[in-house]
């Protein structure tokens, strides 16, 4: 009887630590696809920088003045 005893003691301990790890990983995966979102939100944002710099680059001298909606109807 003792043994039995002692055995599921090492098995619940085994799945205590199974659990522990499981967790480690699911924060682990987690953190990854917050770096993904993030460096996806950086190069969506630095191409709408670079295509509004172009199109009021080519819309010339009074840019300040022209709003979005014109921009679009031009």
């Amino acid at each position: 009887m003792p043994e039995e005893n002692e055995e599921i003691k090492k098995m619940e301990d085994r799945i205590a630590k199974l659990d522990a790890q499981q967790k480690q990983l699911k924060a682990k995966k987690r953190a990854l696809r917050n770096r993904i979102s993030q460096q996806n939100r950086k190069a969506r944002t630095k191409r709408l920088i670079e295509k509004g710099a172009i199109l009021e680059k080519f819309q010339g001298a009074g840019t300040s003045e022209i709003t979005a909606e014109d921009s679009l109807k031009a």
